[in-house]
């Protein structure tokens, strides 16, 4: 595939750290760059309407209070899960207007997550009712350790006929994350999206968990790719693979950025005109706000990574902030989404990052 041009990031990139109840499962245009144009006077933007692109799941948690290899007999907590919830509850709570875009089975499941989604007071117009079952996926929880299992079987997900423009014209920002290439080419969710954002002159964070074929996607319509390490061999990549090697075959993809996580170790950004940032994550109980954490907090919630992509989405393409700094916040948000098991503020991004300079990070990782 041919080279496309990309507009660089026009922000100076600092090269030093900155100062700084229970509910069960009821009865009932083509060819056009990528627009990561962050402007050190931009200030915040007039976008408030952010589509969330995914995929969603009935969860079934299990809390093992004792350890593995004993026989339980619990009453599970049932919830939605998914990229979309945590993603879209971030988004919520930044102040901004997320439109859930997915798909569900017509079952208990499907029922429970469309009335999650409405107490959490989300739009659910566009989340499509089809045939085939709801995902469902069993959290296993004891302490810091969390196991999840999904039956491998088909399910309601999105598909590429289910992502027409009438539900994304009206956003600037799209947020898509999770699996949407369940099957390669054949199923070219993330070329759709990709397309569809240049034709529409929109900016796409994508945070793909599973791509089948890389060299068969074009990302020149994505201006923010972020990859999880754990996702890495999912993705094509052997798990010890460097995080610029990652990034370098993204950005031969189209991407304007790449954004490489490492759940508590360093988070590195690298951008299409050979830029990069690493910044380092805060530990786990380190901050002043870990001693306010409520008791019987889950320590490792699930959906940290999704929480972080939508922090990145809005610091770059909403904020219009420099990498560093967008980097930094993500941190911030995923450390308060681990340790208080919800989405932070603004404001408590903000805190968060000041309170834990990235400088000491540094000297304490060293």
């Amino acid at each position: 595939m041919a080279q496309r041009k990309v507009k660089p990031i026009r922000a100076p990139l600092p090269t030093a750290a900155p100062a700084a109840t229970v509910l069960e499962f009821p009865a009932v245009r083509s060819g056009s760059t990528p627009r990561l144009k962050p402007a050190p006077d931009a200030g915040p933007a007039s976008v408030t309407l952010v589509a969330a692109i995914g995929n969603v799941a009935g969860d079934v948690c299990w809390r093992i209070a004792h350890g593995y290899g004993a026989k339980y007999v619990m009453v599970p907590e049932y919830r939605w899960g998914g990229y979309l919830r945590a993603c879209s509850v971030q988004l919520r709570e930044l102040g901004l207007r997320p439109r859930p875009i997915s798909a569900r089975g017509p079952d208990r499941a499907g029922e429970t997550v469309t009335e999650h989604m409405k107490r959490a007071g989300l739009d659910v117009r566009w989340l499509r009712t089809v045939r085939a079952p709801t995902r469902v996926a069993h959290v296993l929880e004891h302490g810091e350790e969390r196991t999840i299992l999904i039956e491998k079987k088909p399910f309601a997900r999105l598909q590429p006929a289910l992502l027409d423009e009438r539900p994304l014209r009206d956003c600037d920002v799209w947020c898509a994350g999770g699996t949407l290439d369940p099957m390669g080419p054949d199923d070219p969710v993330l070329n759709r999206l990709a397309a569809l954002a240049r034709s529409l002159d929109k900016r796409l964070c994508v945070n793909p968990s599973r791509i089948n074929d890389l060299r068969g996607v074009d990302l020149s319509g994505a201006a923010v790719v972020q990859v999880s390490e754990d996702d890495r061999p999912a993705l094509g990549f052997s798990l010890q693979a460097p995080a610029a090697e990652v990034a370098d075959a993204f950005l031969r993809q189209g991407a304007a950025a790449v954004i490489v996580t490492a759940g508590p170790g360093p988070v590195r950004g690298f951008t299409a005109d050979g830029r990069s940032a690493v910044v380092p994550a805060i530990p786990v109980g380190s901050a002043p706000d870990a001693r306010r954490r409520r008791p019987g907090t889950r320590t490792f919630p699930t959906g940290p990574g999704d929480c972080v992509s939508a922090v990145h989405a809005w610091a770059l393409l909403i904020e219009r902030l420099d990498l560093y700094t967008a980097l930094n916040y993500g941190v911030a948000a995923g450390h308060n989404w681990v340790t208080h098991g919800r989405p932070a503020t603004a404001d408590t991004i903000r805190a968060l990052a000041r309170s834990m300079p990235a400088e000491r990070r540094f000297r304490n990782a060293a």
